[in-house]
Formats: C-alpha cells, sequence, structure tokens
C-alpha cells in the first residue's frame, strides 16, 4: 500500500469519525429541544393550576368568613359539615397553588443552571409533581363544589335548592358547550322575564 493511499484511508476515517460525530450532536440538540418543549408545557401547566387553585382558595376563604351569616334554622350538624368541607377545599387549594408555584419556579431553575442531565431531571420531576398537584387541584375543586351545594341546600328554600344545585351538578358534569348553556340560561331567562314584565307595563300603561 502507498502512503497516498495511507493517507486518503486516514482522511477518509477522520471525515467518517466527523459525520458520525456530526450526527450525535444534532441528535442531542433534537433531544434537547424535545425536552426543553415539554419544560414549557409542565411549567405552564403549573401556573394556569396556581392561579385557579389561588382563586377557588379565597373563595374558600370568603365562604368560611360567611359563616355569621346562616340562618337560625341552620343545624350545628350541616354548620360543621359547611365548615369542614369548605376548609378541606381552601387547604387543598392552597396546597395545590404552592407546589404548582415552586414547581414553575424551580423546575426551569434546575433545567438551566443545574449539571449536566438536569434537562432530563427538570422533566422527570415536574411530570411527576404535575400529577400530584392535578390530582390535589381536583380534590379541591370537587369539595368547593360539595361546599356550594351545601350552602345552597341550607340557605334557600327547597324549590330554589333544587334548581341550583341541579345546576351545579350540570357544571360538574356537563361538557364545555353545555356547560355553556347552562351558563347563560339564567341570564337569558332573566332578560325574558324583564322583556315580558315591560311589555306588560307598556300595556297597561296604554
Amino acid at each position: 500500500m502507498t502512503e497516498g493511499e495511507l493517507l486518503a484511508g486516514s482522511w477518509l476515517e477522520t471525515m467518517l469519525y466527523a459525520d458520525k460525530q456530526a450526527l450525535e450532536t444534532d441528535l442531542k440538540v433534537c433531544l434537547l429541544a424535545i425536552r426543553e418543549r415539554e419544560l414549557d408545557f409542565y411549567t405552564q401547566n403549573c401556573r394556569s393550576i396556581g392561579t385557579s387553585a389561588a382563586l377557588l382558595a379565597g373563595f374558600a376563604y370568603a365562604g368560611l368568613s360567611s359563616t355569621s351569616d346562616f340562618s337560625e334554622d341552620t343545624t350545628e350538624f350541616s354548620k360543621g359539615v359547611f365548615l369542614t368541607v369548605t376548609v378541606c377545599a381552601m387547604s387543598l387549594n392552597i396546597a395545590s397553588m404552592a407546589a404548582a408555584t415552586w414547581c414553575s419556579m424551580l423546575g426551569p431553575g434546575l433545567a438551566l443552571r443545574g449539571p449536566d442531565g438536569s434537562m432530563d431531571r427538570a422533566v422527570e420531576g415536574l411530570a411527576l409533581e404535575y400529577r400530584v398537584i392535578f390530582l390535589l387541584f381536583a380534590a379541591g375543586l370537587l369539595c368547593f363544589f360539595f361546599s356550594a351545594l351545601l350552602l345552597v341546600i341550607d340557605e334557600f328554600e327547597w324549590v330554589l335548592s333544587v334548581v341550583l344545585a341541579l345546576l351545579l351538578l350540570g357544571y360538574l358534569h356537563a361538557p364545555a358547550p353545555l356547560t355553556l348553556a347552562l351558563t347563560l340560561a339564567p341570564a337569558l331567562a332573566l332578560a325574558l322575564a324583564l322583556a315580558l314584565a315591560l311589555a306588560l307595563a307598556l300595556a297597561l300603561a296604554l
């Protein structure tokens, strides 16, 4: 084998090794981009859940402060059940909010400033914590609905209580279009009643 053939073989081997390194680098960059999208997905979801949980926790606290407005017919058992469910709703939502806030702050920080492999650790940790946060938020939401249901049953007449309870259950189980329809139905009914009252008043005036 001549010297030229040896040089050509060495050059070809070097080029193959360089191509292999370039392919490995491109693969790592693609995987890192996918991990970054996963990180953004979990971070945005945690922020959304944290905001909603903070709102529900505030509503639950307002419900606790309204216990002095109960009617005299309300039994101590009903008050106790309402307070217990409302405290559970507030506590679960506060726990969900705190965990979501910590994850949305610490997860990206670990991915950006951690040692090698921190992106994988951050994404896997966020995926695990996100399940826990979602379960806490779902439990807090159910307790909040149950608390509102108890308040409706205790504070209003039975006819209005049944109607409001059915609306609450409809919000809880209905899909998005039906939920929107249930939301607009009371407003439409009120507008129709006002229109009828106005028409009747004009007819009497004439």
